[in-house]
């Protein structure tokens, strides 16, 4: 397989841009999930409550969620005698989205089939009851003593549900070896009384279960295993480097590399994009990043929105430095008026060249997309 077709297939951030709100925040975590994630995913969350400036109660309730449901994954994922390899994704999946008006949140992992009955018997009790019926049910399996370690009786499920205020959504989606791959997913609305409205039933489709599966099995096919969309700024950039270098398991000097070119792409969107993003909460400017996996390489993407008139000037630079050899790419560092510095460093320190990529969203803005391969094997020498 040659390096350009490892590097694309299709337009992936633009796929994954009509997933996204350019005003909110999503963040895609496709893995093994244990301690050390769970930790980081919270963490990322609250760095956001923070600049989204989130009210206490929102906060509390959708970080309550986000915990129940990233330990459900861990707690709850069925793995004995599974195979692996290329044919059975036995990872993980959490997803977080904050759009105008509300939170979604979904997780998912294997359970064996004959596990899923049982399940969804206890999806369905709990989706049965309202808020009271939920808090008599919650006192009445402690008192009978039914709450076991891996919670048997679905306390967790009866909590998440008190605390959204609204139905569970659910999945199976059989797989391979007698496994089914549960979903959960749960809306969290800022305002349960605007449930009704057009503008809320229509953001609420939009992140609907369905097309959550359908988004999943996207990320399947383009081995993308970890995802960020919203607004950057200075701020939050240090925080989300900090959270996403962790979250990447590979050799230390392999980490060294990837945590300087994020460094560099990111810091590329905050100096290049062109339109501001300003909410009621906090301002900055809306970028995308990416990481993708094969046995071979890791491939890390960003993108933002860029003035279309400007493509032709950033392509023929890109271009330009692509060609050049590293002894010219250093020497042009050293000139007073030297332009793409970051982008020669990127290029230095991958040993590949910047692939990049545009959809025109209006007459006026694009979103460029930059990819930059990486070399798993640190000692593999390929200079260009």
């Amino acid at each position: 397989m040659s390096v350009e077709s490892v590097m694309f297939s299709g337009h992936i951030a633009y796929d994954l841009y009509e997933h996204t709100s350019p005003e909110g925040l999503e963040y895609t975590y496709r893995g093994n999930v244990n301690s050390d994630v769970v930790e980081n995913i919270l963490s990322l969350a609250e760095t956001n409550f923070g600049d989204m400036k989130e009210k206490l109660m929102v906060r509390k309730k959708v970080y309550f969620i986000m915990v129940e449901s990233l330990q459900n994954i861990t707690r709850h994922q069925d793995l004995e005698g599974t195979t692996g390899g290329e044919n059975f994704d036995q990872y993980g999946l959490f997803i977080i989205r904050r759009g105008r008006y509300g939170y979604y949140i979904t997780s998912a992992n294997l359970v064996k089939n004959e596990h899923c009955e049982k399940l969804k018997e206890k999806l369905d009790i709990v989706n049965s009851k309202d808020s009271d019926e939920l808090k008599n049910y919650s006192r009445q399996i402690l008192a009978n003593g039914e709450y076991s370690q891996k919670g048997g009786a679905g306390l967790g499920l009866i909590e998440i549900a008190r605390k959204a205020g609204s139905k569970i959504k659910y999945g199976f989606v059989p797989t391979e070896c007698g496994y089914s791959r549960f979903y959960q997913h749960i809306d969290v609305l800022f305002n349960k009384k605007d449930v009704d409205k057009p503008e809320v039933k229509a953001e609420v489709q939009k992140y609907s279960l369905d097309k959550l599966i359908a988004f999943h099995i996207g990320l399947q096919k383009n081995r993308i295993f970890l995802h960020y969309s919203g607004i950057l700024n200075q701020e939050n950039l240090i925080n989300l480097l900090s959270i996403l270098s962790r979250q990447i398991n590979v050799s230390k000097g392999l980490r060294t590399k990837v945590y300087c070119v994020m460094i560099e792409l990111l810091q590329n969107i905050l100096a290049h994009a062109d339109k501001p993003v300003k909410t009621r909460d906090v301002q900055g400017c809306f970028g995308m990043f990416f990481i993708r996996q094969t046995p071979e390489h890791l491939i890390l993407s960003a993108a933002n929105h860029i003035l279309t008139s400007k493509i032709p000037e950033t392509q023929k630079l890109i271009d330009s430095l692509n060609e050049t050899d590293r002894e010219e790419r250093s020497r042009l560092l050293t000139l007073p008026d030297s332009k793409g510095s970051g982008l020669i460093a990127i290029i230095n320190r991958s040993k590949h060249k910047i692939q990049y990529d545009y959809t025109k969203l209006n007459d006026e803005y694009s979103l460029f997309s930059m990819t930059i391969l990486l070399d798993k094997d640190v000692k593999k020498d390929t200079n260009m």
